[in-house]
């Protein structure tokens, strides 16, 4: 694919943190495109600052150096308003309110960005739907799985139709097969309503499933070492993860890796 105008660019992002007694380099040189509707996932060992790259886009921290453009406009101190409503950020844990039912936790985004526009509203039960969750709308967190709770944290992020998905392993804390189930509905959600998505993930069987291209990372310092073309037909079902051609991707990327407890991979 070519990025000829990225919705995303990042360009020689470094990124230090320091404490009192050092200085820890967590990026160092990241040049990342995302085009508009394009699926790109970043995978890398724990430590590699993945997590960092996409709270950098969207402005929870600031780079050390580098330049970041969202839609060809490049951040400065302050980033307005609408460039930050153009992403939806979807954490590790969902981090609903307890108090709140399903139908509330998913409009809660709209009350904080104070949008009261009817067809928001409606995209609230098309997201319900898509997840298979609407009869479940009046119920409480704690009466949901867990599997049920990602799903609600995915929804969320999207209910303002933000063009911009970052999603920072979503299903980490899933077994596998829900795992797998999740990522299909995913890719479902995707291919009707065609965000830009930045997905962060240990798991490289996910990363091949799922993506258009992958960024592979090191550690000490995060670094990409390599961009991989997923060229994978879509849609995608679980059938691809036994083909040779999917085989061959997930070996590839763990190679680059280098030792890596496979737990955490696979």
């Amino acid at each position: 694919m070519v990025l000829s105008e990225p919705k995303i660019k990042l360009v020689n992002i470094n990124k230090t943190f320091k404490t009192r007694r050092k200085t820890i380099v967590a990026l160092k040189d990241i040049n990342i495109e995302v085009a508009d509707k394009e699926f790109v996932a970043i995978v890398g060992p724990s430590g590699c600052g993945k997590s960092t790259i996409i709270r950098l886009i969207d402005d929870i921290i600031k780079p050390t150096s580098g330049e970041i453009y969202i839609d060809g406009e490049k951040y400065g101190k302050v980033i307005p308003q609408s460039t930050i409503q153009k992403m939806g950020f979807i954490f590790q844990s969902p981090n609903l309110l307890p108090w709140l039912t399903v139908r509330e936790n998913v409009e809660f985004t709209l009350r904080i960005l104070k949008i009261d526009n009817q067809s928001y509203k409606e995209n609230v039960d098309k997201l319900l739907e898509m997840m298979n969750l609407k009869r479940f709308e009046n119920s409480m967190p704690s009466e949901l799985s867990q599997s049920m709770l990602q799903r609600i944290g995915v929804i969320r992020a999207m209910v303002y139709n933000p063009e911009i998905l970052l999603m920072d392993e979503p299903y980490g804390q899933l077994d596998e097969t829900m795992r797998e189930q999740l990522n299909l509905e995913l890719l479902d959600i995707w291919s009707k309503l065609g965000q830009s998505i930045i997905f962060i993930t240990h798991n490289v069987s996910e990363a091949v499933l799922l993506a258009d291209r992958v960024y592979v990372m090191s550690t000490n310092p995060g670094q990409i070492i390599e961009e991989i073309k997923i060229d994978i037909p879509r849609p995608r079902t679980l059938d691809i993860m036994q083909s040779e051609q999917f085989v061959n991707y997930e070996e590839k990327i763990v190679k680059l890796i280098g030792k890596v407890d496979l737990s955490k991979i696979k």
